[in-house]
């Protein structure tokens, strides 16, 4: 009969232990779903700037290309060695690769963004929810996020 008894207490107190967990993890949900919007500006901004800076970059990777192939056809440049102007469309490659590169990463962040800011209000609403209902109906046994771990119940008041 002990033995039983403090496996009993062992796994009452388990348990109280994952409510108090699981308290403390829905208290920290609470504050950080009032922080999803103001994360998610500045990841929007990061991302429109780091859009911008790469169309501009692009865009003087081909106004270069274009002169190195003026260069080229140019009466001046005919028969002279060719060797760094070669160089020189190999760093542009390099260049564009790396925007390229940049691109698909921004597209990752873009998906990542709106998987956010779709989940947000549904993780707000439950919360809210969640909360409401401990308000409501504190009583022994349920935790709330305001009164900590639930305490046990008196034996023999279970339901």
């Amino acid at each position: 009969m002990t033995r039983r008894r403090g496996a009993g207490e062992l796994a009452l107190r388990h348990l109280q232990q994952a409510d108090a967990l699981l308290a403390r993890t829905l208290r920290g949900l609470l504050h950080a779903s009032s922080e999803l919007p103001q994360a998610c500006h500045p990841l929007r901004e990061l991302l429109d700037l780091s859009e911008l800076q790469a169309l501009r970059t692009l865009e003087a990777v081909d106004a270069a290309q274009a002169e190195l192939r003026e260069l080229r056809d140019s009466a001046d440049w005919k028969g002279r060695d060719d060797a760094g102007l070669q160089r020189l469309e190999q760093h542009l490659q390099s260049i564009r690769s790396a925007q390229q590169s940049q691109d698909l990463a921004g597209q990752r962040l873009k998906r990542t963004l709106a998987i956010l800011q779709a989940v947000e209000p549904r993780i707000v609403e439950a919360l809210a929810q969640w909360d409401q209902a401990c308000l409501a109906a504190p009583r022994r046994g349920v935790a709330s996020p305001h009164q900590g771990p639930a305490q046990p119940l008196p034996p023999g008041t279970e339901h």
